[in-house]
């Protein structure tokens, strides 16, 4: 069993980590403050992101800095839908196509390119999704932004800012990809993924279509970008162009580095230092102390973390384990 190339019997753990994180994400925040539920929220918001953009770190091993930008695809796209009428389901899934469709196009290019070229270019998308929303800025609303409609729900529940609707959708989103990525990851477009990956020549003489290969794996993070935008819209209410920074896309990277590329409950702990932390900290700590204190927190969960603090846990686990079959054997 390896828990750092991600092969092995470990697909069972890492769904029922998963399983029991959401149970603890639900009981915390539905049982808690408002302010508690909405960094619980925003940070399921980010596992989402994180989750797809670790799925081009676990696989391709390249950079990937334009998180932020198909977050906001997703974002523009679920506020238009809604504004249309349409279904929040069916805006959401308009979400994920879009987005996808915006990151296959973008693929094709950027997987000529490796290493420091690739996260040079992504950085890039990510660096300009202010600009081109600001260009259109009779669809997007620019600066001044667009409200998204605080209407959207289903059986009772209202999916809208700190509302227990809404962590139950994040939440809800958040265990059906994960339990997806996991089994893409674990089955066989896994394992061609990661053999493109680490030996790319080796895996094209066995047959592997290494363009397709890379391109799918990127189309997916970008649907997943685009996911999480549709539930960042309808959790703040409001889209506007200068909710883009270049940090959110470097906090959806580091947030996998912290919890680990190769686990989706890794995403989510990631998801919880870099989205609901900083919330949190802003009602502990004074407003010019909470960036420094965050900054400092990063950089001791990246330490502590290693290969991130989930597969940390793995280890820990599975030795546990090996440890308590020799005992009994």
């Amino acid at each position: 069993m390896s828990v750092s190339t991600g092969r092995g019997d470990l697909l069972g753990l890492r769904h029922a980590t998963l399983l029991l994180f959401a149970a603890f994400v639900l009981i915390i925040g539905l049982a808690g403050p408002a302010n508690l539920r909405y960094g619980l929220i925003f940070s399921t918001v980010y596992a989402v992101a994180i989750l797809g953009n670790n799925a081009i770190a676990a696989t391709l091993e390249e950079i990937n800095l334009s998180g932020g930008a198909f977050i906001a695809f997703g974002a523009y796209t679920t506020m238009l839908a809604l504004e249309a009428g349409l279904n929040v389901f069916v805006a959401m899934l308009l979400a994920l196509v879009v987005a996808a469709g915006i990151g296959a196009v973008f693929a094709v290019p950027t997987t000529r390119l490796t290493g420091l070229a690739t996260a040079l270019v992504t950085f890039t998308l990510a660096f300009s999704i202010i600009d081109l929303t600001n260009y259109l800025t009779p669809i997007t609303g620019g600066d001044a932004g667009r409200q998204v409609s605080l209407d959207a729900g289903f059986a009772g529940l209202r999916f809208s800012g700190s509302r227990p609707g809404m962590l139950v959708l994040v939440v809800a989103v958040m265990v059906l990809v994960g339990l997806a990525h996991l089994w893409l990851l674990h089955r066989k477009p896994g394992r061609v993924a990661i053999a493109v990956g680490e030996a790319e020549s080796a895996s094209s003489v066995f047959g592997a279509n290494i363009p397709l290969v890379k391109v799918a794996v990127w189309t997916w993070a970008a649907g997943l970008g685009g996911l999480a935008g549709a539930l960042y819209a309808l959790a703040v209410g409001y889209v506007s162009s200068s909710q883009w920074p270049i940090m959110m896309s470097i906090l959806v990277f580091v947030g996998g580095l912290i919890g680990g590329t190769r686990s989706a409950t890794g995403a989510w702990i990631g998801g919880i230092i870099v989205g609901g932390l900083p919330l949190w900290l802003q009602n502990i700590v004074p407003a010019t102390a909470t960036s420094v204190l965050f900054g400092v927190i990063i950089i001791v969960a990246l330490l502590a973390g290693g290969k991130g603090i989930a597969e940390l846990g793995e280890r820990l686990l599975t030795r546990g384990w090996h440890l308590v079959g020799r005992g009994r054997s």
